[in-house]
This record gives structure tokens, sequence and C-alpha cells, in this order.
């Protein structure tokens, strides 16, 4: 049984507690139009349970005659019987028992995708996500960083040896130049 059916559950056992404490009619309607807002909520707004709720009331008629100029007038009287929170008594049980072999009623409405999950499981998937993505990112942002850093070091490296290498041609030449300066000079003289 879901958190949800239980907390209905709930709300319908403290109805029938609240049943016991009405005393009139008056009482009886608030009563009975809170029991239709947890109705509705619980069981959906066309369930049958509410439509039988419509039709219950904490009165009975009764009709009273009484004397007028014309004549005997009959009219209608509402009045509160205690005996009547039976059928209200009955009805919250049968609700109690349509929920723990059914469930409450879910909206079929809704087109989203994410509808289905509470806010707290959205939130932990969304936080679950960010933190992936980000630890993935670092990973190999890393990486690529490294793989730079280790091509600037060999080019760095290559342009090193080209250089070392310029400096010993050049030293080369140097040399080859005072030689070819010595011979022309002994040569010239």
């Amino acid at each position: 049984m879901t958190y949800k059916s239980k907390k209905a559950i709930k709300a319908l056992k403290r109805h029938l507690v609240d049943l016991n404490g009405i005393t009139n009619s008056l009482q009886g309607n608030t009563w009975k139009a809170s029991l239709n807002d947890t109705l509705t909520l619980y069981l959906g707004p066309d369930s049958v349970m509410i439509k039988r709720l419509n039709t219950l009331y904490f009165t009975r008629t009764e009709s009273i005659e009484a004397n007028g100029y014309i004549g005997p007038i009959n009219h209608k009287v509402h009045i509160y019987d205690d005996s009547n929170k039976v059928n209200f008594s009955e009805l919250v049980e049968n609700a109690i028992k349509l929920i723990e072999s059914n469930g409450i009623y879910v909206d079929n409405t809704k087109k989203n995708f994410l509808s289905g999950y509470a806010n707290m499981q959205i939130l932990g998937g969304l936080f679950t996500f960010s933190v992936t993505i980000f630890g993935i990112g670092f990973y190999f942002g890393g990486q690529q960083k490294d793989r730079e850093i280790i091509s600037y070091e060999l080019k760095l490296n290559d342009t090193k040896k080209e250089l070392q290498d310029s400096f010993k041609e050049n030293e080369i030449l140097k040399n080859h130049n005072k030689i070819n300066f010595k011979d022309s000079t002994i040569k010239s003289n």
C-alpha cells in the first residue's frame, strides 16, 4: 500500500471519528462537504461514492399540517435525524475498503512523462545527472589538458633539438670558415 493510500485511509478514519460528534444538520452539512472534498481528492471527481454521498442527508422530511385562513396547509419540514449517520458511516467504510483494494485515484490526464514521479525523486535524479556530467567533463577535460601539455612538451623538445642542431651546424660552419680563412691567408702569403 502506498503512502498516499495510507494517508487517504487515515483521513477517512478521522471523518468516521468526527461523524460521532455531529449533533445538528449544520454540523452535518459541514462534515459532508469536507468528506466530499476528501473523496474527490482520493477517489476522483467522477467516483460513484461521491454521487452516493450527494444523495445522503442528515435530515428526514416530515409533513406538517397547519390550519390557514383558506384551509389546511401541508408543509414539508427537514428535521435532523441521528439515525442517518449509519448511512454515512457505511459509505466511509466502503470508501476505505475501496482504497485498500484498488488504491487511490490517479489523474491520467497529465501528459508530462515526469508527472509520475515525486518532486524529491526528480530533484535527486537531476542532482545525480548533474554530478555525473560534471565528473565526466572534469575527467575528460583533465585528460585533454594533459594531452595538450604532452604535445607542447614534445614540440618544445623538438624545438630544443633543432636549436641544438642549429648551434652545432653553426659551430661546424664557424670552424670550417676559420680553416678556410687560415688556408686562404696562408696561400695569399
